[in-house]
Formats: C-alpha cells, structure tokens, sequence
C-alpha cells in the first residue's frame, strides 16, 4: 500500500517531467519557427506558408520533405523532390 509521502512523492516527480517536457516542446517548436524561415529565405516563400512534411527526402536539405501550403494547400508536391504529403 503507498502512503501518502510516496504519492507526493512520486506526483513531484511527474510534475517535473512535464516541465522538462513543456520546455523541450517550446524549444522544438521555436527550432521549427527557425527552420521555416531559413527556408523561407532559400525558396523565396513566406515562412507562415512553409509546412514541413513527415516523408523522407534525399533532395531536401532538411532529409524529409518541404511543401508551400501557400501554393499548394493540399500538399501534393514537395518542393524537392515532388511527391505528396498523402501516400497509399
């Protein structure tokens, strides 16, 4: 049976985890930020309009693929290597 102090515990634990969680999503979503405006600036495209995709790309700088939601909002052609975001 726990007591009370290993509840305690063990919550102090959990709330810890989740701060250094909270500040590793800030930190990944600020290197995104980054990301998209550096190649924003390479493709001559707003930053608001770069979505990175979860594809592998051997042409791509970043290794996956790179879409222009602004030109193509359905994400059908990599900027690369051409391919979709969707694929069967």
């Amino acid at each position: 049976m726990s007591t009370d102090g290993e509840v305690r515990r063990i919550a102090g634990r959990m709330y810890e985890a989740e701060a250094v969680l909270d500040k590793a999503r800030q930190d990944l979503d600020e290197r995104r930020q980054e990301l998209s405006e550096a190649l924003g600036k390479m493709l001559n495209v707003g930053s608001d309009y770069i979505e990175l995709g979860g594809w592998a790309c051997e042409t791509s700088p970043t290794g996956q693929c790179v879409y222009n939601r602004g030109k193509d909002p359905a994400l059908d052609f990599c900027l690369f290597c051409g391919q979709p975001d969707e694929r069967k």
